[in-house]
């Protein structure tokens, strides 16, 4: 074979250890992975297999990949791994043909790396969260030339087939967030009151743009009916909080702002993201690190959406 790219060899197991434990790589990884990726499994002779992995697998999923076949409690027996691959990041690996395995010793299973081979004769080790360390031993890059490829049994990744394994997984990890964060706050807020109840004015303000902050920042957490749901109730909670303690101070606008800042902003998120939904397909994403006309208006309109609301609050107090 002159071209191979993302080819995995095992040695060792059953066709149907195998497939399983490829299947559960990518149940693991189902939020992670893109959509459409395809799996090619073959056998390759007695206890002999190769998959052929979408091309458009990165090097760290690969990295990933070979990692969980080699542990996997899916394949009974002890297997050997090899994987080839072309280096596809920004870094010493970059465009060179490379030789992954995973040395044959059990403290191996203990540790999460890989072992790389370039094929300008330079050996690697590349743990998981993707630090790579040169070593100082001798292994030579050598193709695979052996392989007969035929009738393969396909396994195609389509995340519509795992949308609600997706979503459950979505809210467990902001429940692990949500929780923690609105305990501390209503303990916040019941502390001032009881020990510290006008000692500091502006504290509800302040208050009131943490919840914003939080709100704002934590966007996943509003894709979530029912998490919307709860910080919309949190909103209004600290919406009537701060108007039953409207006679205890002065400003009536600073308070009206503070009050309905946060809610302003969930009222207004709420239809802007099915708006977006419905023109760009996606789920809107308030990240730096996503730059996007589209993103960058939605940020922009919910983070001034609080601005908007001080404005129409100013008019009409002026027209009174």
């Amino acid at each position: 074979m002159s071209e191979i790219d993302n080819l995995i060899i095992i040695k060792g197991g059953s066709f149907d250890e195998v497939k399983n434990a490829l299947n559960q790589w990518i149940f693991a990884y189902v939020e992670d992975l893109q959509d459409g990726l395809t799996f090619e499994i073959y056998k390759n002779g007695d206890r002999h297999f190769v998959i052929m992995a979408d091309r458009h697998l990165d090097n760290k999923f690969f990295f990933f990949l070979i990692d969980y076949l080699y542990r996997s409690e899916e394949i009974k027996d002890d297997i050997q791994i090899e994987g080839f691959t072309t280096g596809k990041n920004d870094d010493i690996l970059k465009d060179s043909k490379l030789s992954v395995y995973m040395p044959i010793d059990a403290d191996c299973k203990d540790h999460d790396f890989v072992m790389v081979t370039s094929s300008d004769g330079k050996n690697y080790k590349i743990d998981l969260s993707g630090t790579i360390t040169e070593l100082n031993i001798t292994r030579h890059y050598k193709q695979p030339d052996d392989l007969t490829l035929h009738y393969p049994e396909i396994v195609t990744f389509r995340k519509s087939d795992y949308s609600e394994e997706i979503k459950n997984r979505a809210e467990w990890r902001i429940g692990k967030r949500f929780k923690p964060i609105a305990i501390i706050a209503f303990a916040i807020l019941f502390l001032e009151r009881v020990f510290f109840a006008g000692v500091y004015p502006e504290f509800l303000l302040y208050f009131g743009l943490g919840l914003f902050g939080w709100f704002l920042s934590d966007y996943k957490m509003l894709q979530s009916d029912r998490y919307y749901i709860y910080c919309l109730s949190i909103s209004i909670a600290f919406c009537i909080y701060c108007m039953i303690l409207k006679q205890d101070l002065t400003n009536t606008l600073l308070v009206t702002f503070r009050a309905l800042a946060p809610m302003s902003m969930l009222i207004i998120q709420y239809p802007a993201r099915r708006i977006f939904i419905s023109l760009c397909n996606r789920e809107p994403v308030i990240d730096r690190s996503v730059k996007t006309f589209a993103n960058i208006a939605y940020s922009m309109l919910l983070f001034f959406s609080p601005l908007v609301l001080l404005w129409i609050l100013i008019y009409f107090s002026e027209q009174k």
